[in-house]
């Protein structure tokens, strides 16, 4: 017989070990740190802040908690926690688009499932957020789209993923690669009803330097936009059209930074990572959208000395007090 069996437990509470495999019980043995009500209000008026914890203590907990309260007071929210393709280093350009791709690709579900707050666009917006959905949509398997429609928040009509999939299979243009159909840009704009768009104005409007000749003879314009100054033009102007269909605001959630496979759980090949972004607070202190990041908390020095302003972005520290620590077992025997 089992330890657990022999303390009259009928299964064992101490079998799992991430947060992951504890989210359909969360609610029942989690606790809010002491900081949870400030930080919320801090993330819903457009403050970044930094998560520092040991591995372990509880800082995706906390980030899905987060997400789930600031979800129900109709934030928009996303977690990026894979980074597959980032370089190691000097990775501006790369994580800013990272950034926008999953805001674009997970806003246009979730506008799918209540299309109401893109009447309140204008045209002029409505064009924009046709662009920025030509440039920046991730193209979607049918599972991977049914994961990320899953993880919405729970509106409960599935009318419009049935119509987006209905598209896809009545058309004469169904998408059929390696065997598989998917979901791509012009599926998603023609699905939402926005325009199609002269990319001409809007590669000119982000790269003012370039001439419409430039634009016009280049095969592949969308080089263009691999420009960080563009790329925070282009995350700012999103972010704005998502609140203007009818969101608080913008919140991006990093997680799991340090078990990136190419950074090995190098201290120092974490900071490198993400030194270089972290160091500009332009776009940390944009009021358009909060960025949150959990740091694995032996990385402060690190980013401290390449230059990181903890200063200007508000670090919150996860520590537990004697008392947490046994309402936080008690709740989980």
């Amino acid at each position: 017989m089992e330890l657990y069996q022999n303390l009259g437990f009928s299964d064992n509470p101490f079998s799992t070990f991430s947060a992951e495999e504890e989210k359909r019980f969360l609610n029942n043995i989690y606790i809010n740190p002491l900081f949870y009500e400030t930080l919320k209000s801090d993330l819903i008026n457009g403050h970044s802040r930094f998560i520092l914890g040991a591995r372990g203590i509880g800082k995706t907990v906390l980030l899905l908690q987060l997400k789930n309260a600031l979800d129900k007071e109709n934030a928009f929210t996303i977690i990026i926690d894979e980074f597959d393709g980032i370089p190691p280093t000097n990775n501006q350009v790369e994580l800013t688009r990272l950034i926008i791709e999953r805001l674009v690709t997970s806003f246009c579900i979730k506008i799918a499932k209540d299309p109401k707050g893109l009447r309140k666009l204008d045209k002029h917006q409505k064009e924009k957020l046709s662009f920025i959905v030509k440039e920046f949509f991730i193209t979607l398997s049918k599972s991977q789209y049914e994961k990320l429609y899953n993880k919405t928040d729970n509106i409960k009509t599935r009318n419009t993923f049935k119509n987006i999939w209905n598209y896809i299979f009545n058309r004469p243009i169904n998408f059929l690669i390696s065997g598989g159909i998917e979901i791509v840009a012009e599926t998603a704009r023609k699905a939402m009803g926005l325009p199609i768009t002269d990319g001409k104005e809007f590669y000119k409007n982000y790269v003012p330097e370039l001439t419409l000749e430039q634009i016009e003879r280049e095969k592949n314009p969308e080089k263009f936009l691999s420009n960080f100054k563009a790329l925070k033009e282009i995350l700012n102007d999103l972010t704005e059209i998502i609140q203007a269909t009818g969101f608080k605001t913008t919140i991006v959630f990093f997680d799991k930074i340090d078990e990136y496979t190419k950074l090995n759980s190098s201290i120092s090949a974490v900071a490198d990572f993400l030194d270089e972004f972290l160091k500009d607070t332009t776009i940390l202190m944009n009021k358009s959208y909060s960025l949150v990041f959990s740091l694995w908390d032996v990385l402060k020095p690190e980013l401290t000395n390449s230059g990181v302003r903890f200063d200007k972005i508000k670090p919150i520290d996860i520590t537990w007090q004697t008392d947490n620590l046994k309402t936080i077992l008690n709740k989980r025997i």
